[in-house]
């Protein structure tokens, strides 16, 4: 049942997508049109879920990691210690401090990276931070 959460788990969310898989390893932002809902997060949205820890097709339910550490997908660069935001369409992460262009620019930092990524589909280590947190840069 999605929202369900056992001690212990994380909590299961259904696939919001009208035909998209989400699979793992993305961020996933609630759909606000359904309750216990995620869609494949899109830049830096403020509806930041959690990271998908599981393939799950389009209506079905999937887990979904809000707190402690999971491993993500990079979108680009990311230093280990760089605050990380979504980026582009596809649930990916992004690094704050590459992308900051020095004029004032609002970021939802979704997490610390604890491992760096190199280039585009890197994976790396992420402590979550669940809601994401609005930052000025």
């Amino acid at each position: 049942m999605p929202g369900e959460r056992i001690c212990g788990q994380d909590p299961t969310f259904k696939n919001g997508e009208s035909s998209s898989d989400i699979t793992s390893k993305l961020g996933v932002i609630y759909d606000t049109s359904s309750d216990y809902t995620v869609k494949i997060g899109t830049t830096n949205s403020k509806y930041f879920a959690g990271i998908s820890m599981e393939k799950f097709s389009a209506g079905k339910n999937g887990a979904v990691r809000q707190e402690g550490d999971a491993i993500a997908t990079a979108a680009e660069t990311i230093n280990r210690g760089d605050r990380v935001y979504l980026k582009g369409s596809a649930g990916k992460f992004a690094s704050v401090e590459e992308n900051s262009t020095g004029t004032e620019q609002t970021f939802y930092v979704c997490g610390i990276a604890k491992t760096a990524a190199s280039t585009d589909g890197d994976e790396f280590l992420i402590a979550i931070q669940h809601p994401a947190v609005y930052w000025r840069a």
